[in-house]
């Protein structure tokens, strides 16, 4: 058996299995599943109740009542776009900067409202939930806005390598 024969053995089986694909793609993927699930979740439980996702938006008495009509209507449309978004990695990067502002914003309303000590539900994923608000809350949100600037290394960290979608 001669050279030339291995070497093409050896790429059949390479293509057959398809190349590895490098860690950083790895860790985009997996944070964008985490987050999407996350989001997903939450978009459909205020579509699913948007009268009592309003009424968690006044309960943490941050907004008036316009913004808090406003924020409980485009909120859950801007989390499952942003899901979606991660789920078929379009516009990856954005994405994943879409979903670290969001999660910003989460962990800072949780952190003004513990200081506040305002004893309301969270409301992060409906009615059904009864998380209050808490450093149970406040955890969940940062470890998703860690969780997303993670996927946002990845992505960086996978363009740098010349790795594509």
């Amino acid at each position: 058996m001669d050279v030339n024969a291995n070497a093409t053995r050896n790429e059949l089986a390479a293509s057959s299995i398809g190349a590895l694909k490098p860690v950083g793609w790895w860790i985009e993927r997996a944070s964008a599943l985490v987050l999407a699930l996350l989001l997903l979740r939450s978009s459909f439980a205020h579509l699913g109740n948007p009268y009592y996702f309003l009424s968690t938006v006044y309960s943490y008495q941050l907004v008036g009542i316009r913004v808090g009509q406003w924020v409980s209507l485009v909120l859950p449309f801007l989390q499952l776009t942003t899901a979606i978004a991660l789920l078929l990695r379009w516009w990856i990067t954005e994405a994943f900067v879409l979903a670290a502002i969001q999660f910003l914003t989460f962990s800072i309303i949780q952190a003004v409202t513990i200081y506040r000590g305002l004893d309301i539900s969270c409301g992060c994923f409906g009615a059904s939930n009864s998380l209050k608000v808490g450093w149970s809350t406040f955890a969940i949100s940062t470890t998703a806005l860690g969780v997303a600037m993670l996927g946002w290394w990845g992505t960086r960290s996978n363009r740098r390598r010349g790795g594509g979608p």
